[in-house]
């Protein structure tokens, strides 16, 4: 009943994302971790996990053409210079498979082309209206925090004591395992938009805002500490800088709405689960896979210096896993491990540049009393979660990121006569 509900769930976003294309940003989000709860609970899907991907990037394929078809082409194929320096890193990533020291890398980016079709172009391209993007933060919250209710009520007993890790019963018999990633990152995305989305104005919704919240955190916090650490870093980042009608959560409010937060998600988790919540997080600084992944950095960066051939444009993407067996999990070293000096410059160059122009908007919506502007604050703290995730565990070729950063860029490129207006002021 569970997968059918998300199912159905994915179909009217779908259907929403024809006339409102911002949705569509929010059913990729939450895409993996709603996958995972289709695979768990119709053994079907646990078996053939590409026909959940047909469901859904076939209708958003449609949807693209339909509104190409309807005389938006030529602005869903303009790229904004804020994102153009992403997908040229894109391109070299792509280009440097050429050179690149892994035989199989072709057989590793046929496996992520479809994804990175949908997340970094078809998807970004159907953002240029930015009709959507402040629905898309509420369906993320309600959508995301029913989820993440599911995963803690109904799957923790797969998961032992400290991270949830989801198991699918196969048809043929055997298990399926499934990835806890997605469900922090679901997590995450959850408690941020609960947090900064805009929402109306009524008591009850926020009640159930601080709910959806304490699940997010909890979920976050059992699955992958990076997503923890992201959405608190995040929500206190942004938390503080004002909107067009508010002060934003300064003072005694951001305490008020930390300490909700933190208390509501503790007595979800202790009231369920009756666990230690904080097992994963007790010295952490020595920690195995802290550890670990200090080593695989420290190992990727090594051998890019000590190869001077490697300096400019590195050994090609996904090398690391012919070189060393494993990928370094922090997407700045892989860039500069395997996309050297130039494929490191445009990673963070096309990150810098679209946060703080983003981040100039966001600051401006107190100053002009401009609600659109208001859109911007939640969709630069989604890349940031995004960004701070990618520095734990993700690769440098992330779709995750590539969405809220062209997420952010459609929206700068909206509000850039705005912003260069109020500069002459």
């Amino acid at each position: 009943m569970i997968g059918a509900a998300i199912l159905v769930v994915f179909a009217a976003m779908l259907v929403r994302s024809v006339r409102r294309p911002g949705v569509a940003m929010a059913l990729l989000l939450l895409f993996f971790s709603g996958k995972q709860l289709v695979q768990v609970s119709i053994p079907l899907f646990a078996e053939r996990g590409p026909l959940v991907n047909y469901l859904v990037f076939g209708p958003l394929g449609l949807i693209w053409i339909h509104r190409a078809l309807r005389g938006r082409a030529e602005r869903m194929l303009g790229i904004p210079r804020e994102y153009a320096m992403h997908l040229l890193f894109f391109a070299l990533a792509a280009l440097s498979t050429m050179w690149c020291l892994n035989p199989g890398v072709w057989y590793f980016a046929g496996k992520l082309a479809p994804y990175i079709a949908v997340y970094a172009l078809l998807v970004p391209s159907l953002l240029a209206s930015t009709q959507g993007i402040s629905e898309a933060y509420q369906w993320i919250a309600w959508v995301g925090g029913a989820m993440c209710i599911v995963f803690l009520s109904g799957y923790s007993e797969s998961a032992g004591i400290d991270r949830l890790v989801l198991e699918a019963e196969m048809e043929t018999g055997g298990t399926l395992g499934l990835n806890p990633l997605a469900v922090g990152a679901m997590g995450a995305w959850t408690v941020v938009t609960a947090t900064l989305g805009e929402f109306p104005k009524h008591r009850i919704v926020f009640v159930l805002r601080l709910v959806v919240a304490a699940a997010g955190l909890v979920v976050a916090a059992r699955s992958s500490r990076g997503d923890l650490f992201a959405a608190l870093i995040a929500v206190g980042f942004f938390g503080p800088i004002p909107t067009s009608t508010a002060k934003g959560l300064q003072g005694r409010r951001l305490a008020a709405a930390l300490a909700a937060i933190v208390v509501g998600g503790a007595v979800l988790y202790y009231g369920l689960f009756l666990t230690d919540y904080w097992s994963r997080y007790d010295n952490a600084s020595v920690d195995g896979g802290v550890l670990v992944r200090q080593e695989m950095i420290g190992e990727v960066l090594d051998y890019y210096i000590r190869h001077p051939s490697t300096w400019l444009f590195g050994s090609g993407w996904s090398s690391s896993f012919a070189l060393f067996g494993f990928y370094p999990h922090n997407g700045l070293a892989q860039a500069l491990g395997e996309l050297g000096l130039v494929g490191a410059a445009l990673w963070v160059s096309s990150v810098v540049y679209v946060f703080t122009r983003g981040l100039r908007l966001a600051l401006l919506a107190s100053r002009t009393g401009s609600r659109s502007l208001d859109v911007m604050r939640p969709a630069l703290a989604l890349m940031l979660c995004a960004l701070i995730s990618n520095m734990k565990a993700g690769d440098c070729v992330d779709i995750w990121l590539a969405l809220t950063l062209s997420t952010a860029s459609q929206l700068i490129r909206r509000f850039r006569p705005e912003s260069e207006k109020s500069l002459l002021r």
